[in-house]
């Protein structure tokens, strides 16, 4: 794994608890909260990626009404 590299896991509220409060409070407090918009806003900044942005948007759209188009024929199929 690279150094830059995040981990994402799930654990129950019983196993998070279990970790020792001193553990739990440093790795809380070393993260900060709000950078991904940040980051939104300077990548916009570059034009190609706000064009794959903007294309990937209207894609998202599409996909969404296309699911749920297929999703209203099987259930006025039954």
């Amino acid at each position: 794994m690279g150094k830059n590299s995040d981990l994402f896991f799930r654990m129950s509220e019983r196993e998070y608890l279990d970790v020792p409060q001193e553990i739990r409070e440093t790795y809380l407090s070393s993260k900060l909260s709000g950078s991904d918009l940040h980051d939104h806003q300077e990548l916009m900044q570059d034009e190609t990626y706000q064009k794959f942005y903007l294309d990937y948007k209207k894609a998202k759209i599409n996909l969404e009404d296309y699911r749920f188009i297929l999703r209203e024929k099987k259930r006025n199929s039954k």
